[in-house]
């Protein structure tokens, strides 16, 4: 019973590191990624899922990074946001925080029994972010006083510097 215990103990916790994180790429088969829908000649949908372990800011950032590379990859200077949405797919599990349970009982022939249990929430984290954004792009001058309105080049060098 205690190799059965300890087998199960250490299959969760395995399960759990086994998360997939979130890596700069096409949308791979671990639903970790970015891809696009184009829509008109200058207009795009991004959405980026991220691993288990990211967190919005990251994945609004990454969305950001393949939007950049969109309008340059197309000869345009800027992209303006003009739709961003977020969302999480998956569960987040319980609040994790132990539980402890005590019992007692007795019974007509004069015995008492009394018992004593402590729970562990071992469900791992699955809640996953999702950022789409939908951007339309533009060449020349960057529009000012616009905060919707990015720099592609300066998105990827900003980005690039932080790898």
């Amino acid at each position: 019973m205690r190799k059965l215990i300890i087998g199960t103990v250490s299959a969760l916790l395995l399960a759990s590191c086994a998360s997939a994180p979130t890596e700069y790429q096409p949308l791979a088969k671990n639903g970790v990624g970015y891809k696009e829908i184009q829509i008109e000649s200058n207009r795009y949908r991004v959405t980026f899922a991220g691993g288990a372990k990211a967190d919005r800011l990251e994945t609004e950032a990454l969305a950001l990074r393949r939007a950049a590379e969109l309008t340059v990859e197309n000869g345009y200077d800027w992209f303006r946001v003009v739709r961003d949405e977020n969302w999480t797919e998956g569960s987040k599990g319980s609040s994790g925080r132990p539980s402890v349970g005590i019992g007692a009982s007795g019974g007509s022939g004069g015995g008492v029994g009394v018992g004593m249990g402590v729970g562990i929430d071992l469900t791992p984290d699955r809640s996953r972010p999702n950022t789409l954004i939908e951007i339309l792009m533009g060449k020349g001058e960057k529009p000012d006083g616009d905060s919707d309105v990015h720099d592609a080049r300066a998105i990827l060098t900003a980005q690039n510097s932080y790898e």
